[in-house]
């Protein structure tokens, strides 16, 4: 029982709430291959998707992505407005005292994107460069502990944008979307990662008949999907 809804029905959806029958999943906007896409007929797809519909297919229940920017979606799981949540979420000591987690589905990081140059940022050098980030992330929570006081967008596009406007000159982020604008704009280069974690799907505190869900749609997913950000 799956519905696939076009992007605009879906943030419609989003504004109006979900039916009790509907497994309602709070997404990012942020293309980012492989784990988040946009398909040619303006769905979603990507091996995020391919686990939290496969979820709702055990679960009986129909799927309903609820779109939203990162510091949105973790407060609206906490809220009970979504019942869990997938966007590249980083796993950490202090999300867990909040949200159960569900084994990791892939392990990466955050890196520094810059233009090609222009000098390479480190954690040494960019503290003399314009600088950002994306807020309340884990790379935000990084450059925090480190002394930074990067500009902070509420999107990953916007970040991007800056950089190919001139307004910022490094932006520190998750590396697959990082490495996807790469690929599509190849005057610009990204770093070695800077930090490494877990990638898992964030679920409201109890509800262990949606993480059973999950960790069984995981193991079924990445039986059939392997890529090499996945170790």
């Amino acid at each position: 029982m799956i519905r696939k809804f076009h992007l605009g029905f879906l943030l419609a959806i989003a504004a109006f709430g979900a039916f009790a029958d509907d497994f309602v999943v709070g997404v990012t906007l942020l293309e980012c291959p492989p784990y988040t896409v946009y398909t040619a007929d303006g769905n979603f797809g990507g091996i995020e998707i391919d686990i939290v519909r496969n979820a709702a297919e055990r679960l009986g229940r129909e799927l309903v992505l609820k779109p939203m920017i990162f510091t949105q979606v973790l407060p609206a799981l906490q809220r009970g407005e979504i019942e869990a949540a997938i966007a590249q979420i980083t796993v950490t000591d202090a999300r867990k005292r909040n949200f159960d987690f569900s084994k990791s589905y892939a392990q990466d990081g955050s890196v520094f994107l810059y233009r090609r140059g222009t000098p390479v940022p480190t954690m040494i050098t960019a503290g003399t460069m314009k600088l950002g980030t994306v807020d309340g992330t884990c790379a935000d929570i990084y450059l925090c502990r480190h002394g930074f006081n990067p500009t902070r967008f509420s999107r990953g596009d916007d970040g991007l944008a800056a950089m190919k406007e001139g307004r910022i000159e490094a932006f520190f982020y998750d590396r697959p979307s990082l490495a996807n604008f790469v690929k599509l704009n190849p005057e610009f280069a990204i770093t070695p990662l800077e930090t490494r974690g877990r990638y898992a799907v964030a679920v409201a505190k109890g509800k262990t008949n949606i993480l059973d869900a999950v960790n069984d749609a995981i193991d079924e997913v990445l039986g059939t999907n392997r890529t090499e950000e996945r170790r």
